[in-house]
């Protein structure tokens, strides 16, 4: 909701493995060490 009140988009996203550098194949959303993510107004 925080993004449609303000018209935020995500236009990328990087899920990375527990070491922060590779990333993540499968299942990222439960086995990602690290989210990162590009938000645009």
């Amino acid at each position: 909701m925080l993004c449609a009140t303000h018209s935020i988009r995500i236009t990328r996203r990087v899920h990375l493995d527990g070491d922060w550098k590779s990333p993540c194949p499968m299942q990222p959303n439960l086995l990602a060490g690290y989210a990162l993510y590009d938000l645009t107004k």
